[in-house]
């Protein structure tokens, strides 16, 4: 991943220097801006290499932590399921899930119901764990039901 993303900054950023070989003159200010987001890409792929987000299961819930961390009551959250595609974007590698009818949360509720619409669940884990999704899904449900019955 970290490659993929620093290779891609790099042709980000040395893009607009030329046009067929040849540096075209005019272009200084997209160059800068082109640079700066080459290395914003860069670095926070490096920030992704070195500190990977996580996903916590535990007796009391789900919690996934990347730059902040968003924690689920088992109570809370329910039907956790590998995510379909979205107009072309894939998304097979997600994990989908739905919050409970009497969620606490109702200001959010418009959102969560246009989230499903579009991509078949209120909310989501990002994908590139250590297991496919579907078996990712299987181990929430199973948690879930094994720690709400306790």
């Amino acid at each position: 991943m970290l490659l993929i993303i620093v290779g891609g900054s790099l042709v980000i950023a040395f893009l607009p220097m030329t046009i067929g070989g040849h540096f075209v003159p005019g272009l200084e200010g997209l160059l800068i801006v082109s640079i700066t987001f080459g290395l914003l890409i860069g670095l926070t792929g490096v920030w992704l290499a070195l500190s990977p987000p996580k996903l916590r299961i535990a007796p009391a819930g789900v919690t996934f932590t990347t730059w902040r961390s968003w924690s689920y009551r088992w109570k809370d959250v329910h039907n956790f399921r590998p995510m379909g595609r979205v107009t072309g974007f894939p998304l097979g590698r997600m994990v989908g899930f739905d919050f409970v009818a009497d969620h606490p949360q109702q200001a959010r509720r418009t959102l969560r119901e246009f989230n499903k619409s579009l991509a078949g669940a209120q909310a989501a884990f990002p994908g590139g764990w250590e297991m496919k999704a579907p078996k990712l899904a299987d181990l929430l449900n199973q948690a879930r039901e094994r720690w709400l019955t306790a």
